[in-house]
């Protein structure tokens, strides 16, 4: 299972930088060199093989302790337990990430990260060192979905749930050691309402009738008609878990659970839903999804991020920090500075002169500026805050050695 590449890069006239948040880098090269030496430490529920600390490796380990526990809640329904511990392969760097698993026979070039099984070994696996500590989560939120579902409901998960219910908890945040899940990532919803604006997304019973092998194929020779295919995916598992006011959960479980007792994908929805059930749930998924708007955290995430990004690119520029989000916009304008970023083959760019980035909409509806806040060490990029929101986010900088200025959002 690949995680298409969450990467991004940020450009001015006179300079350019790369940011890549795990995704994959064309330019990157297969190891030769041997695979690191791993030590094994026990969270709760996984066991983590790493080179990193064990003192690195805690908040990782914890973080998905929190996310299996909300995966056997979500399909505690079904009866089903995942076995304990999973085994997490959590590297370093991406070089010794594609070490590793060269040296398992897996080509990972073009993954951020992933749930692999081969014929001695499975697990999950990906890197940590990179500008964003929430990357990595993420990407351990997507692909640790497919660990669990493998070794708890079977192989038999047909390709888009099995991607789409992954980006679902991808998108999810992890607040006090619980999930709290259902959030509508703003780039992947626009995605989705754009290719059902312009006629891209397929009609839904294809989209459920799709083979695995006919997947891969799509990704393979169309980024385009990827980016749609994750995009759709996401859409028609969020609609079934939440659309219409929940009335299309229980039909969701029921189908999954067919399928995990072996039914046919189309038999399996025939059973859930009725017959014709791609027919009939059609309109409500289009007429449901075309009326949703982002969350107001996820938005504010994503403006945040791209803040982040470019007190990143000044500190790296020697420049001096703004004094606050206004001055840091003149800045931006000023130079040209463009941040553009890729997840599942949806791409966005964000330019510096958009006002709207540097503002976002609180649970009440009312739109403010971010704030920055003081740095908690001298020698580290303004903190940036989002007051108002449910949770509220801050997002706050680390330097790492070896990896230098790393961002990590907490919430509180």
């Amino acid at each position: 299972m690949l995680l298409g590449g969450i990467g991004g890069a940020v450009s001015a006239p006179a300079a350019h930088a790369d940011a890549m948040h795990g995704g994959s880098l064309s330019s990157a090269t297969l190891p030769t060199g041997q695979a690191p030496a791993l030590r094994s430490y026990r969270s709760k529920h996984y066991t983590v093989h790493t080179n990193l600390s064990r003192t690195e490796a805690v908040p990782y380990g914890r973080h998905m302790d929190a996310v299996f526990e909300a995966y056997s809640r979500r399909f505690a329904e079904f009866g089903v337990q995942a076995p304990r511990p999973l085994p997490l392969y959590l590297l370093r760097t991406q070089d010794d990430y594609l070490a590793y698993m060269a040296a398992q026979g897996i080509d990972a070039r073009n993954s951020g990260g992933m749930f692999f099984v081969t014929h001695t070994l499975h697990g999950l696996s990906t890197w940590t060192q990179g500008p964003s500590r929430d990357r990595t989560f993420r990407v351990l939120q997507h692909e640790g979905f497919h660990q669990f579902a493998f070794v708890a409901l079977g192989p038999r998960l047909p390709v888009w749930a099995n991607e789409g219910v992954a980006q679902y908890f991808e998108d999810a945040v992890v607040i006090d050691g619980r999930m709290r899940l259902g959030q509508a990532a703003p780039a992947r919803l626009r995605r989705a309402q754009e290719a059902l604006r312009t006629g891209e997304a397929l009609p839904l019973d294809k989209l459920l009738s799709m083979s695995a092998e006919q997947w891969i194929q799509t990704l393979r020779s169309s980024r385009a008609e990827s980016g749609v295919l994750y995009a759709q995916a996401w859409s028609v598992a969020w609609f079934l878990i939440h659309g219409d006011h929940g009335t299309h959960v229980d039909g969701f479980k029921r189908y999954l659970t067919l399928v995990s007792d072996g039914r046919e994908p189309a038999l399996a929805m025939s059973g859930a839903f009725g017959q014709n059930a791609a027919e009939r749930l059609e309109p409500a998924w289009r007429k449901w999804v075309l009326a949703q708007h982002p969350d107001p955290l996820h938005d504010a995430a994503e403006r945040m991020g791209f803040v982040a990004a470019a007190l990143r690119y000044l500190a790296d520029q020697g420049q001096p920090a703004p004094r606050d989000i206004e001055e840091l916009r003149q800045r931006l304008t000023a130079i040209g500075f463009v941040l553009t970023r890729e997840a599942h083959g949806v791409r966005a760019a964000y330019h510096a002169d958009d006002a709207g980035l540097y503002r976002y909409r609180r649970s009440d509806g009312h739109e403010t500026d971010l704030i920055l806040l003081a740095p908690s060490r001298r020698d580290l990029p303004p903190r940036i805050y989002a007051p108002g929101l449910d949770p509220e986010p801050t997002l706050d900088w680390e330097r790492v050695e070896g990896q230098g200025l790393v961002s990590v959002t907490r919430y509180r």
